[in-house]
């Protein structure tokens, strides 16, 4: 059975008028979701208010979600900075008990970045946290092989896999034999959103996304071939979108869940 995340992002402090992941826990559960991911900006947010994880971990048994994955680190072309990054968030990603770490690759692949994201895998394995990687048209690594590649490179060291966003699989380099030909092993789990066909602008991607439906990809596509290779992971709503950041955050969660729904049921 496919489970539905809702992703924290959308109304996090990096827009203006961010909301307390508090907030957006509580919104959750009545939306219908199982799932819910924090993004690295209402952690850091969270950490700077001086409440402790502790009591984050409480707010989430409350409201009665499960913090399946936290967005995200970077591995970088410093080891400094991306060692840094991944102690900062190390102690969320363990205290809130999530299954994935995500991880973006913003430096081109060789082997001092498989060095650095062998070290994050080795890290994050250690303390019983997968690996995910977030691959992207806007990043070095931005294509689906090559990140799979990456992830099989640290497969000792942790629990690794790829996630497939929407947006960024229909705006990329990736084709259609390249979904069919992705083991499922080696997908952690959907971003899903929907927007124009045609992007040329990198801020579309923070701002113009859509909720599953209301854009012009071809979501019932990228769905089916998912569902028919046997795929029943989860899906997490990753809606980026100025206009519906104005919305109520519960009316918004609602909105994301119910269009969801008829492509995973």
């Amino acid at each position: 059975m496919t489970h539905l995340s809702f992703s924290t992002l959308n109304h996090s402090p990096l827009y203006p008028n961010g909301l307390p992941l508090t907030e957006q826990f509580r919104a959750v559960p009545d939306a219908g979701y199982t799932y819910v991911s924090p993004d690295i900006f209402s952690l850091r947010a969270w950490r700077e208010s001086g409440a402790t994880i502790g009591e984050l971990a409480d707010a989430a048994a409350a409201a009665g979600v499960v913090c399946y994955e936290i967005a995200g680190i970077a591995v970088t072309g410093n080891d400094a900075e991306t060692q840094r990054e991944a102690e900062e968030m190390l102690p969320f990603a363990t205290g809130l008990e999530v299954e994935w770490m995500e991880v973006r690759v913003t430096a081109p692949v060789d082997d001092a970045v498989r060095e650095r994201f062998r070290r994050v895998c080795e890290l994050y394995g250690g303390n019983g946290v997968g690996v995910a990687i977030e691959y992207s048209p806007y990043t070095p690594l931005d294509w689906m092989g090559d990140a799979v590649a990456l992830a099989h490179s640290a497969r000792e060291e942790a629990m690794t896999g790829i996630i497939v966003d929407t947006w960024h699989f229909f705006h990329g380099k990736d084709d259609w034999p390249d979904l069919d030909a992705l083991g499922l092993a080696d997908l952690a789990f959907i971003q899903f959103d929907d927007g124009p066909a045609v992007s040329h602008d990198r801020d579309d991607t923070m701002n113009r996304r859509a909720i599953p439906g209301e854009g012009e990809l071809d979501l019932t596509a990228f769905a089916d071939r998912l569902t028919a290779k046997g795929w029943r992971g989860v899906v997490a709503l990753e809606v980026l979108s100025a206009a519906d950041r104005e919305l109520p955050v519960a009316e918004f969660a609602r909105r994301c869940h119910d269009a969801s729904l008829p492509y995973w049921s």
